[in-house]
């Protein structure tokens, strides 16, 4: 289960892109079958307990390379282990599979994808049924790096051990009504830890982070201006500042310049800090200002330095979108629009992208617009 996962990590820091589900699925169970060894590791051992699906379910190349049909239910993990082993590892198949994914990043559909980059789909059908019965492939690979890497530990202090349990259940992944009243449960027991351990920078971020999410402002301002007073290249706390201001700028938007100050300290502090660069990007497209040059590339580095940010991601294509470069647009908010586990936010994007491709634009650059109340996104 953690190397699927890490597969998929893996996939979307490195190399985001509008992938299928059958691919997205084959790849980690392709890499969750991993075998690691002394001078290297192995990789194409079936996944002995999609046997099921392998054995009993034939493939189907109508319904893997179907744009639409990737969104229902087959046997992804099973069939998607077996096409990405079989066209990854199948000498007369190699250079087909990039070919596909692509075409499909360009916005072609999954079947013509399918049919330029593999030829006769029947054909390929019939090799990946009887694949199912053969001895499966795979590589093996040597590390290059033999060195033993140097790891030091220390155990947390009283202080830090205390504030754990807090951050974990205050980053729990809810719709914004379910953050502030999980926080406002966490507030007494946040408080209380930082006050038992003033010395513990992880309890006064925490507890930070709570009075935040839970909308107590003044009391997040006073905490975070402690904080930096006591160290003022505290990254995180300017960057919880920031948010302080981005929240009262709601209702005031005098209050982002007050945020593009705690990113620009943020940034001095740590220049590839990706959220402190797409912040000061962001508070000028909330205050209805043409970004200047510094804040364009800023939110360039920051989509360069993480890439899997959603919100990151959106603002890039919708910048792209104001510069009439559309095509990059549309790579950018792709993984987004076409991640495999289909939501009504990607349903949406979908459509809106078949709206661009028709010439329709200003719906998706509406959509991706930044706003100081976002919509409701679904996850």
């Amino acid at each position: 289960v953690l190397f699927h996962e890490y597969a998929h990590y893996f996939m979307y820091y490195h190399r985001p892109a509008a992938y299928p589900m059958w691919y997205s699925e084959g790849f980690a169970e392709l890499f969750g079958q991993v075998r690691l060894e002394e001078n290297g590791f192995s990789i194409g051992e079936p996944p002995t307990y999609r046997d099921a699906e392998l054995r009993m379910v034939d493939v189907s190349t109508a319904k893997m390379f179907d744009s639409k049909a990737q969104f229902q239910t087959f046997p992804i993990y099973g069939h998607g282990w077996l096409a990405v082993s079989y066209l990854t590892f199948k000498p007369e198949r190699k250079g087909q599979l990039a070919k596909y994914l692509n075409a499909l990043q360009k916005g072609v559909d999954g079947k013509k994808a399918a049919e330029d980059a593999f030829g006769d789909l029947g054909k390929l059908e019939r090799e990946l049924n009887a694949y199912r019965r053969e001895r499966a492939m795979g590589m093996r690979a040597s590390y290059l790096n033999q060195t033993e890497p140097r790891v030091a530990t220390r155990k947390l202090t009283a202080g830090e051990a205390a504030a754990m349990h807090i951050v974990a259940r205050n980053d729990v992944q809810l719709s914004p009504p379910d953050t502030r009243s999980r926080a406002r449960g966490l507030l007494a027991e946040s408080r209380r830890i930082a006050s038992a351990h003033p010395e513990a920078r992880k309890a006064q971020i925490a507890a930070l982070q709570v009075e935040l999410d839970a909308g107590e402002f003044d009391a997040a301002e006073k905490r975070g201006a402690a904080i930096i007073a006591a160290d003022p290249k505290d990254v995180e706390a300017h960057l919880l500042r920031a948010m302080v201001a981005m929240e009262r700028a709601k209702s005031d938007t005098k209050w982002l310049g007050t945020a593009r100050a705690h990113y620009l300290a943020a940034n001095r502090v740590d220049p590839d800090e990706p959220r402190a660069m797409a912040g000061y990007y962001k508070t000028y497209r909330l205050a209805g200002e043409n970004p200047p040059e510094s804040a364009i590339v800023a939110l360039e580095r920051a989509y360069t330095a993480a890439p899997f940010d959603d919100d990151i991601r959106r603002m890039l294509a919708h910048l792209l979108l104001l510069e009439g470069r559309d095509a990059q647009a549309r790579s950018a908010i792709a993984p987004i629009a076409f991640w495999p586990h289909s939501t009504p936010d990607t349903r949406r994007l979908r459509d809106l992208l078949a709206k661009l491709d028709a010439g329709e634009r200003q719906p998706l650059i509406d959509e991706l617009a930044p706003t100081l109340k976002p919509k409701r996104r679904d996850i």
